[in-house]
């Protein structure tokens, strides 16, 4: 890729949307830029290996890389996101109403449900995840 491109924006975002992992070899503004982690981490989960230090501890980019990949979840930035999913009745109220954090909570155990908050309770969606768990 010529020097030039590698430091326009626009390019780097149209780039990661098509392979997210390409996130590994921007340069450092990028891998902190939000909009550029969300499209890289919704193409390829793992590119949340690459995303700032600050990005990982965001439950909204942690949960769009683990939806995309569960296996990404190991290079969140917090045990505390990481617990929320396995735990989420111990799990701070913001993150029982992170639809994404309780749609993971949900998939390991339909239970999660009760334990998300009033909004998310009520999500239809989320609760037909829950009774799709429940017959397995």
């Amino acid at each position: 890729v010529p020097e030039e491109l590698q430091v326009e924006r626009d390019f780097i975002l149209e780039a990661v949307a098509l392979n997210g992992l390409a996130l590994g070899y921007s340069p450092p503004e990028f891998v902190a830029d939000r909009e550029i982690a969300s499209a890289a981490v919704r193409q390829n989960g793992m590119a949340l290996q690459f995303v700032s230090a600050d990005l990982k501890l965001d439950i909204g980019i942690v949960s769009m890389a683990a939806l995309q990949n569960p296996e990404a979840l190991g290079y969140a930035g917090s045990k505390e996101i990481r617990g929320a999913i396995d735990n989420l009745e111990k799990a701070p109220d913001e993150m029982k109403d992170n639809a994404g954090v309780v749609e993971l909570a949900i998939q390991k155990s339909w239970e999660a449900l009760a334990h998300a908050s009033p909004r998310l309770r009520a999500d239809r969606d989320l609760v037909l995840l829950a009774l799709g768990q429940d017959a397995c």
